[in-house]
Order: structure tokens, then C-alpha cells, then sequence
């Protein structure tokens, strides 16, 4: 499978709300001068504490060092990434040209500390509370060789050459959290001790890409590309052809205009030409977003196919433009959206017919259930909110196989902040053209209990059992996304 804060903000790779925060000055993504090579760097993070709703990180900068070159930046802005929102998802966080060389280290710098917020699921509805952070430490240096994705250990970048770099944020091994699993305040604040590890790509490998990466549209050019600008005001051109998806019905590629918000789903990066080549393209033309998880819905779903009206309490994890946030929709606060069933609802990679086989789960205005992750776009007037459409994202989930059901269905001990709003286990669906690696499972092709994965997919309505179920489009161990 190919798959932040204010200022814009953007979203890399599933969840809805996503990633990349504010500073710095515009920047393309040209391909680098004559004698340099090219570094993308991509994040992820590795199971988080069960009920965190936020861990932005404030980076100022990424540097190499080795080979009789020192503090060679490959960060092309300074940003705020929210770690605990890639939980097994893949997200762009830099691309910027890079002296040619064999490195031995790259030192992360922090500008200030994290910001920390926690899900009080013991109150009726989920309550958020914020906790003091601070890093114990300015920066991290990561020494090399470490292996890559391919099994290689050269960090090396040479000319007109790209190299793809991991960022794993371990937030379970950073946050300190006692044997009960609560997080621990030393004298009232928590010491957040940055865990990282880093792995390599190269141009070829399938891992070089993101899951979602999102926008407002700059420039629309007249062969299928089209240029968006980022929260950290980066400047990407994104390339579709005939192969792209639009959505929801009516988009396209001739309806898009300047201004317009979007959402790039499982996109690959053209080494050559540094463009983002888009699988899908989701159109928001109304110039306004919201991205968050679902906590409540009242009424509770039902799976009929009559409009309903609902109330959501929607935990916001992001808000295009970010000027546009007020005291009703807030990043990191828990938000009332009332939605009146009329809007239109979809999913990512709808036209690819993913529910073929899977009549029983649905998403619809009366199928919307706590712990989805949903878009919804719109208009605001004062604080407002007028839905038009409404998009069920992809997310990802760390946890546990609980049980093997056969013919691809397991059961699933999810962990992570969406974990808590999930029926433990929850029944997992999987799609023959996901991306799976085959390690956990025994002789037989079976799923081992106790084996820990990280499950991305679409969190839907089963209207046979009137549950909540996961529908799978990818499933792997920690360590092979």
C-alpha cells in the first residue's frame, strides 16, 4: 500500500487530524541543485500510552553530523509534530536537499517542550485534562550504523540521490508510567525522556510513501498537478492522472480550485521529481475542516439507511484554517458537532469498492459510532458549524491478536487512545489486497493470540451484530511499518 498545528496544519499519513506545525517560510520541493542529495523524512510513532490524546513535539531542527561533515540540517522548517496521532500510520515530515556523505549520527533539537493531554474516560462523557511536560534533555543524538528497512547499514546520501529516514517516536518508553500503567509527575510535572530510533529507506522500497497529507490548495497547474501548502507553510506539487481518485462524487481534477482544502491519501514520492503522486484526492470546497475522533453520538447508531440526525462529541485533533478555531471547535478539546443526516458521507478509497465483500459494514449518517476517526468540511458562521460532507479516515492501532476467527477475521486487543473508545476485543476484517507481512502467523496461516500488530484501517458499523468493527488495509508487526 502506498499511504500540527496552527498556522494551516496538516495531516500526515490517517488519522484525520494530523501533524505538521507551525514556523518557517514558504519552501517547494524542487529537486535539489546539481551535487546534492535529497533526504525525505517520514514519522511514525510506536504504541503510545492507552489514553493520550496529544504529545506535540516542538522541533527545531533535524541535523546529520560525520564523514567531515557536521550539522548539515534536513529539516526544512521548524515544526510541531502530535506523535501520539501516527500510531502505525506513515507521515511527511521534511524534504530537503542534503550534502552528499556518510553519516554517523543525527542529533534531534527541541524549541521548548512537549504538550501533553490525557483522555479522562472514568467521566461520562470522556473528559480532557492537560498535564505539565518537560523533555529532560534539548535535543537527542541518534549514533549510526543502525540497520534499514532493507537490511543494509549505510547511511549514505550521495549525488542527486534519495534517501528516505523513519523517525520512530517511542512514546511508550518516553512517557514514564508506573506498573499500573498511570503516567508519573515528578514534583507536579511529567519527565518526558525522548526515546527515538531511526530507519532508512531507499527511493525503491514500498515504505517509501505516506499515508495522508493535507492542505490548502495554492496553484492548480493544467497537466493533472497541482500545488498545496502545508501547516509549517511547505510547498508541495502533487501529481494525479487518470488513476486518481476524486472524492466525494462530483470532484475532480477540472472542479479543483485555489483556496480549496485537501486531503492526499496514500501517496508515493517521485524521487526524481520530488512530487507527491496521489492515489486519492479528497475535496473539501468549502473551505473549512474539522478532524477528529468520534468519543459520543446521540442517538446511538442504528445502521439504517435513513438520514439521520445526530450529535457528535468529537475530540478535535485538527482545524483548517487554524484561524478559524473558536471556544466551540478547539484543537485538543472535546467539541459538540450537530450533523442533520444530510450531508454527503464517505470513506477513503470508496470507488475502490472495498465494502464488495463486506455487505454487513456500513458508514452512513446512521452508522457513526465512538472511536471513528472523521473529516467533516463546511462553512462557519461564528461558531457554527454547517456540515457538507463528512469522511471516515483511516487510523491506525497498536494491540494484541486476542483470538483467530479464520478466513482473514480476528479479534483484537486495541491499544492507543482509540483503543479506549473500542470495544476490547473488536472484531478485525481483513481485505485480500491490504498490506500484510506474514510473521505472526503459525504454520497453518493462522493468527497467533498474544502476538502484538499495528492495524490501520476504517472503523465501521456492522449491521449483523450491531458492533463496531475494523476493516483492515493493513496489518504488520512493530518495527516492519
Amino acid at each position: 500500500m502506498n499511504a500540527s498545528r496552527t498556522c494551516v496544519y496538516t495531516v500526515l499519513f490517517l488519522a484525520a487530524g494530523l501533524l505538521i506545525g507551525c514556523g518557517g517560510s514558504n519552501s517547494g520541493q524542487s529537486p535539489s541543485p546539481s551535487g546534492a542529495g535529497t533526504m525525505v523524512i517520514l514519522g511514525t510513532d510506536y504504541p503510545t500510552t492507552s489514553n493520550v490524546v496529544s504529545f506535540v513535539v516542538p522541533i527545531s531542527n533535524i541535523t546529520l553530523s560525520g564523514n567531515g561533515a557536521s550539522n548539515v540540517s534536513v529539516l526544512n522548517a521548524p515544526t510541531s509534530i502530535d506523535f501520539s496521532q501516527l500510531v502505525g500510520l506513515r507521515s511527511l515530515i521534511s524534504v530537503q536537499p542534503a550534502t552528499p556523505g556518510t553519516y554517523t549520527s543525527a542529533t534531534i533539537t527541541f524549541n521548548g517542550n512537549p504538550t501533553l493531554s490525557i483522555l479522562n474516560t472514568t467521566s461520562s462523557p470522556p473528559t480532557l485534562t492537560t498535564l505539565p511536560a518537560a523533555f529532560t534533555a534539548s535535543s537527542v543524538t541518534v549514533n549510526f550504523p543502525m540497520q534499514d528497512a532493507q537490511g543494509d547499514s549505510d547511511e549514505q546520501i550521495t549525488a542527486s540521490n534519495t534517501l528516505g529516514m523513519i523517525l520512530d517516536f517511542h512514546l511508550d518508553k518516553s512517557i514514564p508510567v508506573d506498573s499500573s500503567g498511570n503516567i508519573v509527575e515528578t514534583n507536579g510535572t511529567v519527565m518526558v525522556t525522548p526515546v527515538i530510533t531511526l530507519r532508512f529507506l531507499h527511493a525503491d522500497h514500498d515504505q517509501f510513501d505516506m499515508d495522508e497529507l493535507r492542505g490548502g490548495v495554492v496553484s492548480v497547474g493544467s497537466n493533472g498537478t497541482f500545488v498545496i501548502e502545508t501547516g509549517n507553510r511547505s510547498q508541495y506539487t502533487v501529481a494525479t492522472d487518470s488513476n486518481t481518485l476524486f472524492e466525494p462524487s462530483g470532484q475532480s481534477f477540472s472542479t479543483l480550485s485555489t483556496n480549496d482544502l485537501v486531503e492526499i491519501e496514500d501517496a508515493s514520492i517521485d524521487p526524481s521529481t520530488l512530487q507527491i503522486n496521489a492515489k486519492e484526492v479528497d475535496v473539501f470546497p468549502d473551505k473549512f475542516l474539522v478532524s477528529g475522533l468520534v468519543t459520543n453520538e446521540t442517538p446511538a447508531a442504528t445502521g439504517g439507511t435513513t438520514p439521520c440526525g445526530s450529535t457528535l462529541s468529537l475530540l478535535v485533533r485538527g482545524v483548517l484554517p487554524a484561524a478559524a478555531q473558536s471556544s466551540a471547535l478547539a484543537e485538543d478539546k472535546i467539541s459538540s458537532v450537530a450533523l442533520s443526516g444530510s450531508e454527503k458521507y464517505f470513506f477513503v478509497h470508496q470507488d475502490d469498492d472495498l465494502l464488495a465483500n463486506f455487505s454487513n459494514l456500513v458508514f452512513n449518517s446512521c452508522a457513526i459510532v465512538p472511536g471513528q476517526s472523521l473529516t467533516i468540511g463546511g462553512s462557519m458562521s461564528g461558531s457554527t458549524l454547517t456540515a457538507a460532507q463528512v469522511m471516515l479516515a483511516k487510523q491506525g492501532f497498536p494491540g494484541t491478536v486476542a483470538s483467530d476467527v479464520g478466513n482473514g477475521v480476528f479479534t483484537f486487543n486495541a491499544e492507543g487512545l482509540a483503543g479506549v473508545l473500542l470495544p476490547n476485543p473488536v472484531t478485525v476484517e481483513t481485505l485480500q489486497s491490504g498490506e500484510f507481512n506474514t510473521d505472526f502467523q503459525d504454520d497453518s496461516g493462522g493468527m497467533m493470540p498474544g502476538t502484538a500488530l499495528r492495524v490501520a484501517g476504517l472503523v465501521l458499523y456492522n449491521t449483523s451484530t450491531s458492533t463496531t468493527n475494523i476493516l483492515a488495509l493493513r496489518v504488520v508487526q512493530p518495527g516492519q511499518d
